[in-house]
């Protein structure tokens, strides 16, 4: 089975300073990978990169077999869901918010109904009421379950989530994970919990400026 993604030596910068360098990594369709490390590390960063958000200093980064470059990177992202600690809703109304990407020319191909938005937000333990608040309104942990209900909508099979337990209670976090595991998806995440890393495949961790494999880690 050929890689969903591929990392060839790739090495990323904050300014001058070096946060990674030489990383290689194949994820294979339906892999869960998670990304361990201190705080501003560059995981953060290493994940949007993977999302084409973030140019390598160095190297090279592949989606489905397509090298990320300047011109193809937009085009490559429409595949990927990427779930920020802050994510973007982009609209005042969560419900607005949810079909916003379906008025998108690269989307005019897909379509949403209200059955389908009520399955997912329920899936994802929210509330019908929450259609109708004001995203400024609504939780941190509330906003990354509306992006992630978003991209499930718009049938996204690569996610990359930072963090994407954060803030959640137990039943609200299992259903994050739960749905996240779903063989269908592949998914590079950045995480503390050690609730959800207990859920997850491979472990790969930030040392040194290196990404090592957890039990490679000394």
């Amino acid at each position: 089975m050929s890689s969903v993604i591929a990392l060839k030596k790739v090495s990323l910068k904050r300014g001058e300073q070096v946060i990674l360098q030489d990383a290689d990594l194949e994820v294979k369709a339906g892999s869960k990978i998670v990304i361990k490390g201190p705080s501003g590390c560059g995981k953060s960063s290493l994940l949007a990169a993977l999302a084409g958000c973030y140019s390598p200093s160095a190297g090279e980064i592949y989606i489905s077999g397509q090298k990320i470059t300047g011109q193809n990177a937009a085009k490559l992202r429409r595949d990927i869901a990427f779930i920020g600690q802050e994510p973007v809703t982009g609209a005042e109304i969560v419900r607005e918010a949810l079909l916003l990407p379906f008025s998108f020319k690269a989307n005019n191909h897909l379509k949403t109904t209200e059955e389908e938005i009520l399955s997912v937000i329920e899936r994802l333990h929210l509330k019908p009421e929450i259609l109708d608040k004001e995203c400024r309104h609504i939780s941190g942990g509330e906003k990354q379950r509306i992006v992630i209900a978003r991209a499930l909508l718009l049938k996204k099979k690569i996610f990359m989530a930072d963090e994407p337990t954060t803030g959640l209670d137990l039943d609200s976090s299992h259903a994050v994970i739960e749905i996240l595991s779903a063989p269908e998806f592949t998914v590079i995440s950045a995480s503390h919990d050690e609730h959800y890393l207990g859920h997850q495949e491979q472990v790969y961790m930030f040392e040194n400026r290196k990404l090592k494999a957890a039990n490679e880690v000394k």
